[in-house]
């Protein structure tokens, strides 16, 4: 519950408070770039604060720490932020339903959906097994010389040495950005984090190879993060957002505990994850000749060439946000 609110409410809040400020809707991709570069550098310092915590008070005291984090987020939210009620009197079943129209009505925000839920269901997936998957590349003889304090893998430095990978991801979407659509990139992305996830099922005892695509997987999510927000900004409709970002959630959160519950040996996982994210980019690829098409119908027919229509695709942020909310 926790999360569907985290992952839903705060990018909603921003969405809303952005147009009803009439701010350039090129601006919106800057602060989501922004935002999860912030993050990354957030999380590096968690990593780091967590792993210190533990191995000084023990593996709780990394929980403790964050309620503290947990309260100054809260105390600068009721501060700082105004309340955006949308409508009050609107009955709870009437947002169901017209998000549930929305995805029904139009083809780009079931595609979208589709992308978020398996990409984030194999990223989900991962970030439980990344541990046993490097911790059974190593020996067992060396595994056997390390205790509580000195665990096998320092499992705080290598989530803020993700986290850098991360960071660099986001900040490297802010670049694509000047060259092409989210739409555009984002099919090579997900076919990059594809390769990254087929290491452990390859090279299972190649501990510095599999580290290393996990660290390339983490720049791709670094990417994913500000690029699925922004096209979800210009797809789904103001009035249905944050129901619409929790519908894409259900497949989600069934795909991982499906996964978990059946306790599958660590290469079948990976193979899993494999197979979602290339479903995801062939989603994303369907989501790309989608935007095409919407933009080729307003152009004049034999007159624009594709590059022309990536271009257009790039600069129509607002216009096609328009559109699709009054579907």
């Amino acid at each position: 519950m926790a999360t569907s609110i985290l992952f839903s409410a705060f990018e909603s809040w921003l969405v809303s408070e952005h147009r009803r400020r009439n701010l350039e809707s090129k601006t919106l991709e800057t602060i989501f770039g922004n935002a999860y570069f912030g993050n990354s550098v957030v999380a590096i310092l968690s990593g780091i604060i967590a792993q210190i915590a533990a191995n000084t008070f023990g593996y709780v005291a990394a929980f403790d720490t964050a309620i503290l984090i947990f309260v100054a987020m809260c105390f600068l939210v009721v501060t700082t932020w105004s309340e955006n009620y949308g409508d009050a009197h609107a009955p709870i079943s009437q947002s169901f339903l017209s998000a549930w129209k929305s995805i029904k009505s139009d083809r780009k925000i079931f595609l979208l959906g589709i992308v978020q839920a398996l990409f984030e269901a194999s990223m989900y997936v991962f970030v439980l097994e990344w541990t046993p998957a490097l911790t059974g590349a190593l020996d067992q003889e060396f595994i056997d010389k390390t205790d509580s304090k000195n665990p096998p893998i320092p499992h705080g430095y290598v989530f803020a040495t993700y986290m850098v990978a991360m960071m660099m991801g986001s900040n490297s979407f802010k670049v694509l950005c000047n060259y092409a659509a989210p739409e555009s990139f984002m099919r090579y992305i997900v076919i990059i984090a594809a390769a990254c996830l087929s290491v452990p099922i390859f090279l299972p005892r190649a501990q510095v190879t599999m580290f290393t695509s996990f660290l390339v997987f983490e720049f791709c999510i670094g990417v994913f993060w500000p690029a699925m927000a922004t096209m979800r900004s210009k797809y789904i409709p103001e009035e249905a957002r944050a129901t619409v970002m929790n519908y894409f959630r259900i497949p989600l959160n069934f795909i991982v505990v499906v996964i978990l519950l059946k306790d599958f040996e660590l290469k079948v996982i990976f193979m899993s994850c494999v197979f979602f994210l290339g479903l995801s980019a062939t989603a994303m690829f369907l989501l790309h000749k989608e935007s095409l098409n919407s933009i080729h119908s307003l152009a004049p027919i034999n007159k624009v060439s594709i590059e022309q229509e990536e271009q257009m695709l790039h600069l129509s942020v607002s216009t096609d946000g328009n559109a699709n909310d009054n579907v």
